[in-house]
């Protein structure tokens, strides 16, 4: 049996000195089923890692190092990789991948990463034991969810040991009612009479009556910390009974007391050793030198560890301990009274030390308990990027919030780099409050004003209505030919004039392309030459939005081409699961729709729900909604679609093109399905968005209004970019034409709408218009308008299918579809055979079976009847 192991975890299986056997808790342990839970909570002090470690050292199996959370795992992406470190521990490649799976923030690792995890567990061979040890560090209410869900569904080879201070923030109750828990709480770890007596008598050295025992135990409640710290101070006490009456108080009292009564009684050196490296997290013989400016450590930590006081091993070479977490914090206490200087001076030894060593985040943790913001400003300003490129934006907005908040006046540099941080992290809410507060300040230099408006921009891809953002870029284009280059500040280690150019330029494209009227074309074309946008991230999210605006306007090719250099980017710059990825699938799933190939359109929607599912954007969200409905209209029916519209997405922002386009798609659904009276409502409330013009023109075509559909289109100028819309004006045009009457001309325009579609394969716009489908069937096939029977190819919608099932004993197959559009037509039997590439025998033998699952004798009634059921 293996288990988790993290790079710097405390090895649970080094024994501390003097420990006592406790065979009944290591056999309640020991029912932990296969696929179950253990669940050790108790208070500090109660022995809950001892009893892990001493239960491993037992097990039967050869274990590895157990994996241990430390208050920076409450960054998911820093979870994640402890997590993907401890399972490679254990079975080497199983882990691969898993790592990108973690999006950036720092949120929660998602469902996928848990998945994704838990497939991993399951295909290791051999049994796994997954010992989580002090669960109640981790602060982030989310990421404990996501770890809830781990380890209540592990697959039958695992075993979960869980210690925490406190119950864990997610629910028990199934692995409890299926009988996969096992409970174990402070009552069950209190020590009773004979085990105290036990550890008090090994560590003090002192021999305990029968009556001392139990006076000790009910004093200290059996908690194993009270015992121990009652057994130092009984070290050569001359009168035991008398040093044990005078305990008296809760546990955190009698701890202080015991405290005292061990400082006191150890040498001056020892003490001022105790005191001095208590502000370390672990403990080493160079760091511990470093701290307290004296050489002997490495001794000192031995005669330390010899007396029992409270140091744990976190390896089995004796290289790193830490002391016991409350020992540490009375320790911390003590130095504080007796000099409140001293730990600041400590702790800014300690980050000296460590940034010396490359454990940046460390040593920034240990500035700010020293005070220093100031200096951690400094240092995330000028290393912040390290963070922010490996996806750990939720720690740099931790420690960036710290720092502004607590300041009275905060450098604008700490406040500019806290914004940086707050829209890398999607957090637009404090992106804004930030932003804000910059812009009410009066020492900001003009260069500074500049960076702030560009980077708040850059929440466009988040829930900043368009308006506001263009305000922004506006103040940015305005101050750009003023700015002094030289003077540019760095936002986390990136900026410079370049750099503000470009994220103001991608604010507007942006803004432009939600504002969906009078947007400049060409928008992220002009930003993808901005040499800024070299930076990786920057670059995919731009390549993105480039794709999506190429698919959304039917040039399906330089869609594809954008879409593919972003996801290759993506791969090589290791950041293939990170949200600004998702642009370029649902693209390409826009794409792959146009075009009627719904398989791969459903492939890149599944990809784009991995970068999307924790994602703060909603405009993203929004989009992928979009497309999610249109996907399920085309596959399931139009009622599916209307299902998916209808689904509650979250909080988003103003009503983007998405958004419109959202309402337009769900008018021209319900008009499908003959709801004409609910699609006009839904196009009262999009008032009078130009994305839901085609289906203002398809409400008054399905309304017999052929005044007001050319009306309508008088309205509509389609921009010569915009294929796909070129494409959709042309189809209503021509139906219009037809009902005027002018069937000749209405054939024409929608051969000239047949070519400019076939350009780029856009089949999708035809399959929404009914009515162009019948007139679709009256151009000749063949030639230049092979194209069109392309289209009549498609199968028919899923709900079309099932009502005429319901009129028919027997349903068409899909080739008896392709055939039957065809009978319309005046093709011979020679010609459709020639053009489904079947035998004329072959045909006739479908026709056969068309006849009679229509239940008519030839093709005129054929075509008549399956007018009349909806299928033509």
């Amino acid at each position: 049996m293996g288990t988790a192991v993290a790079p710097g975890s405390p090895d649970l299986g080094a024994l501390p000195p003097f420990v006592v056997a406790r065979p009944r808790l290591e056999r309640l342990l020991g029912r932990v089923p296969p696929g179950g839970l253990g669940l050790i909570v108790a208070t500090a002090g109660s022995g809950k890692s001892v009893l892990l470690a001493q239960w491993l050292a037992e097990a039967p199996e050869p274990v590895q190092p157990t994996a241990r959370f430390a208050p920076g795992d409450s960054d998911a992406v820093c979870c994640g990789r402890r997590l993907v470190a401890a399972l490679d521990a254990v079975a080497p490649g199983a882990a691969d991948g898993l790592g990108e799976v973690v999006a950036a923030g720092g949120g929660s690792l998602g469902e996928d990463f848990v998945a994704a995890f838990l497939a991993a567990l399951a295909g290791i061979d051999d049994g796994v034991l997954l010992a989580v040890d002090d669960l109640h560090v981790i602060e982030n209410p989310a990421l404990v969810e996501d770890l809830g869900h781990l380890l209540t569904r592990l697959p039958g080879n695992v075993r979960a040991i869980v210690t925490s201070r406190w119950d864990p923030g997610f629910a028990v109750r199934q692995p409890r009612l299926d009988g996969r828990l096992v409970e174990l709480r402070a009552t069950d770890l209190a020590f009773g009479s004979d085990e105290g007596r036990t550890l008090v008598e090994a560590v003090s050295g002192q021999a305990l009556s029968d009556d001392s025992a139990a006076a000790l135990v009910s004093r200290t409640d059996g908690w194993a910390v009270g015992l121990q710290l009652a057994a130092v101070a009984l070290k050569g006490a001359p009168d035991v009974s008398a040093a044990i009456d005078a305990f008296a108080g809760d546990d955190r009292l009698v701890a202080e007391y015991l405290t005292a009564e061990v400082l006191d009684r150890q040498e001056p050196e020892v003490r001022r050793f105790l005191l001095r490296t208590s502000v370390l997290e672990w403990l080493s013989p160079e760091v511990c030198e470093a701290v307290t400016e004296e050489e002997g450590a490495r001794e000192m930590l031995d005669v330390i560890s010899g007396r029992s006081l409270f140091l744990v091993p976190l390896d089995r070479r004796g290289e790193r301990y830490r002391y016991h977490h409350l020992f540490a914090e009375l320790l911390r206490l003590r130095l504080l009274r007796d000099d409140p200087e001293a730990p600041r001076r400590r702790h800014r030894l300690a980050a000296r030390w460590l940034l010396d060593h490359g454990a940046m985040e460390e040593a920034i943790d240990h500035l700010l308990r020293a005070g220093d913001r100031l200096a951690v400003a400094d240092i995330l300003s000028r290393r912040g990027r390290e963070l922010y490129e490996r996806g750990e934006s939720g720690t740099l907005v931790r420690w960036l919030d710290a720092i502004v908040t607590a300041e009275p006046h905060p450098p604008a540099t700490a406040a500019l780099d806290l914004l940086g941080a707050q829209v890398g992290a999607d957090a637009s809410a404090g992106a804004s409050r930030t932003y804000r507060d910059l812009c009410l300040r009066d020492d900001l230099s003009a260069e500074e004003r500049a960076t702030a408006h560009a980077f708040y921009a850059v929440l466009a891809h988040c829930d900043l209505p368009p308006d506001e953002v263009q305000r922004a870029t506006d103040a940015v284009a305005t101050a750009l030919p003023h700015l002094d280059a030289s003077a540019m500040p760095q936002v986390l280690g990136v900026g410079g004039l370049a750099s503000v150019e470009a994220l103001a330029q991608y604010g507007a494209a942006v803004a432009r392309f939600h504002r969906g009227r009078d947007r400049a074309r060409g928008g992220f074309d002009a930003l993808l030459s901005l040499e800024a946008l070299r930076y990786p991230v920057w670059r995919v999210n731009a390549l993105g939005w480039a794709s999506v605006e190429a698919a959304w306007d039917g040039r399906c090719t330089e869609a594809v081409r954008h879409a593919q250099a972003a996801l290759a980017l993506a791969r090589e710059a290791s950041v293939v699961h990170h949200v600004s990825a998702a642009l370029s699938h649902m693209a390409l799933a826009t794409v792959a729709l146009e075009r009627g190939d719904h398989e791969e359109a459903g492939r890149s929607l599944d990809k784009a729900d991995l970068c999307t599912r924790r994602s703060q954007r909603a405009t993203y969200r929004d989009l992928q909604r979009l497309v999610r409905a249109r996907h399920l209209a085309a596959t399931q029916g139009p009622w599916a679609g209307l299902d998916a519209l209808r689904r509650p997405v979250g909080v988003g922002g103003a009503r983007g093109l998405f958004v419109a386009a959202a309402d337009g798609l769900e008018a021209s659904l319900l008009i499908k399905v003959g709801r004409l009276t609910q699609a006009e409502t839904v196009l009262r409330r999009a008032a009078d968005e130009p994305a839901t013009l085609p289906a203002r023109i398809d409400h008054r075509l399905a309304s017999a209004d052929a005044a007001g559909a050319r009306r309508l289109l008088a309205t509509w100028r389609p921009e010569p970019r915009d294929l796909r819309g070129q494409v959709q004006h042309g189809i209503r045009t021509a139906v219009v034409l037809d009902l005027e009457g002018s069937g000749e001309a209405a054939g024409v325009v929608l051969a000239e709408a047949v070519d400019r579609a076939a350009a780029e394969g856009l089949r999708q716009p035809f399959r929404s218009v009914p009515a162009a489908l019948a007139l679709l069937r009256g151009l000749p096939h063949g030639g230049r308008h092979s194209f069109a029977a392309s289209i009549l190819d498609l199968p028919v919608e899923p709900d079309v299918v099932r009502a005429v099932a319901g009129a028919m004993v027997e349903p068409l197959t899909e080739r008896e579809q392709g055939i039957l559009v065809r009978l319309p037509t005046r093709l011979s039997n020679t010609d459709i055979a020639a053009e489904l590439f079947i035998s004329v025998n072959t045909l006739k033998t479908h026709l056969r079976n068309i006849y009679r699952k229509l239940g008519v004798g030839d093709r005129d009634a054929a075509v008549a009847r399956a007018t009349e059921l909806g299928l033509l």
